[in-house]
């Protein structure tokens, strides 16, 4: 409890109400008592806790830009928790799609940390939304910065892992999943990624002894790591064992409430009709995943592939380019982003401009 708060019968009273009503989840509570406090007392008389859970309550109901305004005049108090408020504030301005004013908290508070612990949380969300944004270059040295502090820190080598892998640095990727697999070998989607990257390679011994190890994780926990069912219907297609395969896309259709599963799902089906050589079918499960999901290119392609082999040449043309428009527009989307986010890392503690204020 803050010292001022115990000074003050009253405001104790506010504090241990909001307290209650904030880890109750009331949130209407929480706001209501909150303005009777301000009333009372002013926002200026406020601990900067009372100020923290009320900037959370409204995240948590989405008014980012009040919560914004509350974290920044927290941020402005410069206690020992400013690093973690420059954190959160960033999170917050990641979902409000303000990625530069995010990245930008998120190098602040890695230069206010008090710990290394500190440091490392706010260099991983850095490094995420690097990630997110295909900066690979940026992202790596991030993470790299962090395996300096804390040379197996578990979510930074899967953060290697998964970077190398879509950079179909395939070797890399491995190395860096395994050595996290070795700190912790339950891991569904360690399990997972390393599966899917023998599939790719072709090695489909070693990618169902990996890929079948993270379905039965997923059984036994009770949870759905889709992307292991897909990997794992993908694999048993590969196989020719079309019946495995749709035991598994069955789930993800029965459990999953995400479109991008769905439409890869479909889309697997697709492959399962068109090497039977029910082309009908496949064309109809194509058709279904690009609707679903217009960014599937992969799908564009098989339908054009559908139509060559029906002597449907403008329609398998008009496919092809469709697919290519999709992939180029993917490509250009990623490249002018990463020309735009032109922020760097120096070796050194960051610099900043004390009247550059975030709004």
């Amino acid at each position: 409890i803050e010292k001022d708060v115990e000074k003050e019968p009253l405001k104790f009273e506010y504090y241990y109400a909001l307290q209650d009503f904030y880890h109750n989840k009331d949130y209407v509570n929480f706001i209501k008592t909150f303005k009777e406090y301000e009333k009372e007392f002013g926002i200026d008389s406020m601990g900067s806790i009372i100020l923290y859970e009320y900037a959370r309550v409204l995240q948590f109901i989405k008014k980012n830009n009040e919560a914004a305004k509350i974290f920044l005049m927290i941020i402005k108090r410069n206690t020992k928790l400013t690093s973690k408020y420059y954190r959160d504030l960033g999170k917050l301005y990641l979902d409000m799609n303000r990625i530069f004013d995010a990245a930008e908290c998120f190098k602040k508070s890695v230069y206010y940390s008090k710990s290394e612990e500190d440091k490392q949380k706010a260099l991983y969300f850095l490094g995420k939304l690097y990630t997110k944004r295909l900066n690979y270059d940026a992202a790596i040295d991030v993470f790299n910065k962090i395996l300096l502090i804390d040379g197996e820190n578990y979510k930074a080598l899967c953060m290697l892992g998964s970077i190398y892998g879509s950079m179909k640095q395939y070797d890399m990727a491995l190395i860096y999943y395994e050595k996290a697999l070795r700190d912790c070998n339950l891991d569904v989607r360690v399990l997972s990624a390393i599966g899917e990257i023998y599939l790719k390679q072709g090695y489909l011994d070693a990618a169902t002894c990996y890929i079948e190890r993270s379905i039965a994780l997923n059984m036994k926990d009770g949870n759905y790591y889709f992307p292991s069912y897909l990997s794992a219907a993908e694999l048993y297609i590969k196989k020719g064992n079309y019946l495995k395969a749709k035991e598994m896309l069955n789930i993800v259709f029965e459990k999953s409430k995400y479109r991008k599963d769905i439409a890869a799902a479909k889309a697997l089906l697709g492959d399962i009709s068109y090497k039977k050589g029910d082309l009908l079918s496949a064309l109809k499960y194509y058709n279904a995943s690009i609707k679903m999901d217009g960014t599937l290119a992969k799908s564009y392609y098989k339908i054009g592939d559908i139509y060559t082999m029906l002597n449907r040449e403008i329609d398998a043309k008009n496919a092809y380019n469709e697919g290519n428009e999709v992939e180029t527009k993917n490509i250009k989307y990623f490249l002018n982003f990463q020309r735009e986010l032109t922020l760097t890392m120096p070796n050194n503690n960051w610099h900043f401009n004390k009247k550059n204020i975030l709004l």
